[in-house]
């Protein structure tokens, strides 16, 4: 997974299941700005839809991601 932050900023990365209920945490610390690249296994997961949540200062991202074997 890759992303833009235009500035410096405490990032939190998870993700969720259709319930609202959090699968995994992907990261979670500060990062500086510009284009960042985190490895995410979704080994753990099992097939299905789930969400994605990118929490950058007051800014809060949402995508779908969906899991398939």
């Amino acid at each position: 997974m890759s992303f833009f932050l235009p500035s410096g900023a405490n990032v939190d990365i998870a993700i969720y299941d259709l319930l609202g209920r959090r699968v995994e945490r992907v990261f979670g610390g500060r990062l500086g700005e510009g284009v960042h690249r985190l490895p995410f296994d979704a080994g753990g997961c099992a097939p299905g839809l789930y969400f994605l949540k990118l929490r950058s200062g007051t800014d809060v991202r949402t995508g779908k991601l969906t899991v398939v074997r």
